[in-house]
C-alpha cells in the first residue's frame, strides 16, 4: 500500500554526509535494454535488496540475497517500454519479488515469470512504499537506512559519458531511474550519491552524484523535481516458518527429508509452494544436498537454513 512519509521529514538533525554504499549491491549493468528498465533496477535491485538485507540480516550479497529487475520488469513492461517507478512500487508491494538466483536478469529477454518464480515473490513482498519530497527529507531517509529511488533527465550520451557529477540545471532528453545511497553538503557544493546500472566501469566505479540543485530542477512528467521514493519491507518472515516443511504437518522432521530427496529424483511431483519450502538453500534447483540438510536440521545438528545466512 502507499503511505505519505510520516517518519522521513527532514526535520531531525542531520549529519553533513552519510554514505550508505556497502549496504547496498554491487553495481551491475543492465545492458542493451538501456535506460528502459532502469527503473525495475533502481526499485527491485538497489533498494529492495538492501530492504531484504536488513530484514534477514544476511551479510554479503549473492545472487540469491540480491533481487530481480527482470521479475518486475518483464512482468510490468508493454513490449519493452519503459516503467514508471511508482508502477514498480506498488508490484512489489502487491506482488513481491524473487531473488536473481530464481530469476536472473537477460537483457535480451522478455519472458513474463513463471508460476515457480511468482510463488517465491509472494514471500518476499513489500510493506508499503511512500514519497519523499525535498533535498532534507531524502537526506533524513538516507539516514534512516532507506534506499531513494528517483529519477532524472539525462542527455543522450549519459551512458557513455561517465559523468560522475550531474549538475546540470537544464532538462535532458532521457528520463533515468536511479537510487540514492548517500549524500555529502560539502561535495560539488551539496550532493547525492546514487547507484546506477551501468555497471562498475561508469562514473565513480558505478555511481554518480547529482547536486541538491540538479536534483531539485531535473523534474519533467513526474520524474525528479525534488521527489524520491522509498520502499519498507516490514518485518514479515513468513518463510522462515515454513522452509523445510513440505508436508505441511508444522515441524521439520526427516520425513520432509525423505520427501524432498524424492522431488529431487523426480519420484514424486510437487505444488509451487512445495519447491519454495523445499529449496533450503536458495540456489532455485530442488537437490539432494537440501534433503541432506534438512535431515541434518530435523536432528538438531543444523541450527538455520542456509536460505536465510
Amino acid at each position: 500500500m502507499y503511505q505519505p512519509s510520516a517518519d522521513i521529514n527532514g526535520t531531525s538533525s542531520l549529519p553533513a554526509s552519510r554514505d550508505n554504499t556497502n549496504d547496498f549491491p554491487p553495481p551491475e549493468k543492465e545492458g542493451q535494454k538501456g535506460q528502459d528498465s532502469c527503473a525495475a533496477w533502481a526499485v527491485a535491485y538497489a533498494a529492495t535488496s538492501r530492504e531484504e538485507r536488513h530484514k534477514w540480516e544476511w551479510g554479503s550479497y549473492s545472487k540469491n540475497h540480491c533481487f530481480s529487475p527482470a521479475f518486475v520488469f518483464n512482468s510490468l513492461t508493454k513490449g519493452g517500454k519503459p516503467i514508471h517507478i511508482s508502477a514498480a512500487m506498488k508490484f512489489v508491494v502487491n506482488k513481491g519479488v524473487c531473488s536473481m538466483q530464481i530469476m536472473d536478469y537477460a537483457e535480451n529477454s522478455l519472458v513474463a515469470p513463471d508460476s515457480r518464480q511468482k510463488k517465491v515473490a509472494s514471500y518476499f513482498k513489500a510493506a508499503l512504499w511512500r514519497t519523499v519530497n525535498g533535498i532534507d527529507a531524502v537526506k533524513d531517509a538516507i539516514v534512516k537506512d532507506y534506499g531513494v529511488v528517483f529519477a532524472f533527465r539525462v542527455p543522450v550520451n549519459y551512458s557513455s559519458a561517465n559523468n560522475v557529477i550531474y549538475g546540470s540545471e537544464t532538462i535532458g532528453e532521457g528520463a533515468h531511474a536511479v537510487c540514492i545511497v548517500g549524500y555529502d553538503d560539502n561535495r560539488y557544493g551539496g550532493a547525492f550519491k546514487y547507484l546506477n546500472s551501468y555497471g562498475s566501469g561508469w562514473g565513480e566505479n558505478g555511481y554518480g552524484w547529482i547536486t541538491y540543485t540538479a536534483f531539485n530542477k531535473t523534474g519533467v512528467n513526474n520524474y525528479g523535481g525534488g521527489i524520491g521514493y522509498v520502499l519498507n519491507q516490514g518485518t514479515n518472515k513468513d518463510l522462515k516458518n515454513k522452509m523445510g516443511d513440505v508436508d505441511y504437518n508444522g515441524s521439520v522432521t526427516a520425513a520432509d527429508a525423505r520427501l524432498i530427496l524424492r522431488y529431487s529424483s523426480r519420484l514424486e511431483t510437487y505444488t509451487d509452494e512445495q519447491f519454495v519450502r523445499s529449496d533450503v538453500d536458495g540456489d532455485g534447483v530442488v537437490s539432494a544436498s537440501d534433503s541432506q540438510f534438512v535431515l541434518r536440521y530435523s536432528s538438531g545438528l543444523e541450527t538455520e537454513f542456509p536460505y536465510f545466512t
